[in-house]
C-alpha cells in the first residue's frame, strides 16, 4: 500500500528517523520531540491514519524497534534521555508516558539500537554515525567522522 501526504521533519541527527516493525512504521514529524506513527494495517480503501506521540522535549535522535515485540519503541533524544514506549495495537490510544525513561545523560544521545538475540538495548552518546551488531549478536561495530 501507499502511504502519502506524511508531514515528516528534517533533524540534524546521524540516528534513524523512520523504523518500522511489522506492525507499525514510526518516524519524526514536522515538530521537534514528536514522532508520527502508523499502523500497516489498512483501514478502509487503503487511508492510513497518523497518531503523534509526543516523545521527548528536544529532537528525537534515533528510534528503533524491539526484534521480538512489534510495539515496543525505544526513542533517544537531543534532550538526553532515552525512552522505551508500550504502542498500543491500531484503533487504542497512544500512551500518555514512557514505560521506562533512562537518564538525562551528560550530552545528548546519538544512537540506539536493540541487540539482535537478546532483549537488550544498546545505545552510544559520542558522535556516532551508526551501530550494527553481528547476526550472532557477539559483536557491535559503530562508525564516526
Amino acid at each position: 500500500a501507499w502511504i502519502s501526504d506524511i508531514r515528516a521533519g528534517t533533524a540534524p541527527s546521524c540516528g534513524n528517523h523512520i523504523k518500522a516493525s511489522c506492525s507499525l512504521i514510526a518516524f519524526n514529524s514536522d515538530r521537534p520531540g514528536v514522532l508520527g506513527i502508523v499502523p500497516l494495517e489498512s483501514q478502509g480503501e487503503d487511508k492510513r491514519q497518523v497518531t503523534h506521540l509526543g516523545c521527548h522535549s528536544d529532537l528525537v535522535t534515533d528510534l528503533d524497534f524491539s526484534p521480538f515485540d512489534d510495539f515496543l519503541l525505544a526513542t533517544a533524544s537531543a534532550d538526553r534521555t532515552v525512552k522505551l514506549w508500550r504502542l498500543p495495537a491500531s484503533g487504542q490510544a497512544l500512551p500518555s508516558g514512557p514505560g521506562l525513561l533512562l537518564g538525562p545523560e551528560d550530552t545528548q544521545v546519538e544512537v540506539l539500537q536493540f541487540h539482535p538475540t537478546a532483549d537488550e538495548l544498546a545505545t552510544h552518546g559520542d558522535l556516532v554515525q551508526g551501530a550494527a551488531w553481528s547476526r550472532d549478536g557477539a559483536l557491535l561495530g559503530t562508525t564516526c567522522k
